[in-house]
């Protein structure tokens, strides 16, 4: 069953990755990126927190996290652009489709033994 909803919140809207262009991303952070997305998009922040930095777990709650983003607009489309990676940490460069307009914003991903982490901007935090 959770197979079955987790292939519907993936294409509950639209997610672009053109490898032709040069576009590459290991599996697993690709796996990881789309669940963690596709969990923002559908407003399923329980499911994104999970993918999360473990000390923003750690520092914040859940219901702290799902109060933060409980305004957001919703993501109607992601387009990936770009994605440089050095050593365990990588940047996605993309555009996120608000309403009408798209909005560029890069991404930050960490692996942390072996898991592919999102870095969530808690600007309380100096790094």
């Amino acid at each position: 069953m959770k197979k079955l909803l987790i292939f519907f919140a993936i294409f509950a809207f639209s997610l672009e990755i053109n490898f032709s262009n040069g576009v590459l991303m290991k599996s697993n952070l690709k796996n990881r990126f789309i669940y963690y997305w596709s969990a923002r998009a559908n407003r399923d922040f329980k499911d994104a927190y999970k993918y999360e930095m473990p000390y923003l777990q750690y520092i914040h709650s859940l219901e702290w996290y799902e109060d933060f983003f409980i305004t957001a607009p919703r993501i109607k489309k992601i387009k990936i652009k770009k994605i440089d990676c050095k050593g365990n940490i990588c940047y996605v460069s993309m555009l996120l489709k608000i309403g009408k307009n798209y909005i560029f914003y890069k991404d930050k991903w960490i692996k942390v033994d072996k898991i592919w982490y999102h870095r969530f901007r808690d600007k309380a935090l100096p790094f």
